[in-house]
């Protein structure tokens, strides 16, 4: 919602297993993964993107609603990609997304 009123077209995959279909299909600008999904965690979803399309990996940014226990937290440390926390900030999401973006305008 933060960043469709932004003008960003955003797609919403509701587990990893269609994320994984959706990366396969466009080529996002930003790519938003929760570390806990069903079906498929983040730290998942993120060697898929490597070995399928590793271009999106430095468009990734994980975020998360828990604190992130010592796998999790090495994890992210080791992709070195950012991490938002929930709740959302506002300001805090446009501006990982603006530092991401290629100046296009789609969100996954």
């Amino acid at each position: 919602q933060i960043l469709a009123r932004e003008g960003f077209r955003c797609d919403v995959a509701t587990g990893g297993r269609e994320a994984q279909r959706l990366a396969m299909a466009h080529d996002y600008d930003a790519i938003l993964c929760d570390l806990r999904m069903p079906d498929l965690d983040g730290p998942a979803f993120y060697a898929f993107l490597a070995a399928e399309r590793a271009p999106l990996c430095a468009r990734t940014v994980f975020v998360t609603g828990d604190t992130l226990g010592q796998a999790a937290s090495e994890f992210v440390a080791s992709s070195g990609r950012p991490v938002i926390e929930k709740p959302f900030v506002p300001n805090e999401v446009r501006r990982v997304v603006a530092a991401l973006s290629n100046g296009g305008k789609s969100a996954g």
